[in-house]
């Protein structure tokens, strides 16, 4: 083999192993990205929540905000007829990707998603945290009442 060959072969594989480098970084980077917006669209998703149910709730107790929360827009106003036509649209797969629950100070549930476990994710943990419960590691964000 001449030596033009073997420096192009070189040549040739020094590009693949830097290319394979560069997307490997470049992939980890991408995840390490969407771990980030998954994280803040759960904590941004945690802080409405705790807003509904601070409004729901006007001052009273979070047991009170059970029968508020589920119905966003009050049967009274003419617009009503939006959350039932948006309850009866088919979900995509990805429209359950986040459970909730609603806890009181003493850890009872008061209010969760239809796909949330019966055990709470975390007990007065605030922030992100990893939570297993059976089989399932849930990534939770946990946020708090300060006037509760």
């Amino acid at each position: 083999m001449s030596l033009k060959w073997r420096l192009m072969l070189l040549f040739a594989a020094a590009t693949l192993l830097v290319w394979t480098l560069v997307n490997a970084f470049l992939y980890r980077n991408a995840l390490d990205e969407v771990d980030a917006l998954y994280d803040l669209h759960l904590a941004q998703s945690a802080r409405v929540l705790l807003a509904l149910a601070e409004t729901g709730a006007d001052g009273g107790d979070l047991e009170e905000v059970a029968g508020t929360i589920p119905r966003l827009v009050p049967p009274s106003l003419p617009w009503s007829h939006v959350t039932d036509a948006a309850a009866e649209m088919p979900m995509g797969p990805h429209e359950r990707a986040i459970a909730f629950q609603l806890l009181t100070r003493t850890g009872s549930i008061v209010l969760a998603s239809e796909d949330a476990p019966e055990e709470p994710f975390a007990r007065g943990v605030a922030g992100f945290s990893d939570s297993d419960i059976g089989s399932i590691t849930w990534r939770v964000f946990g946020v708090a009442d300060p006037k509760r």
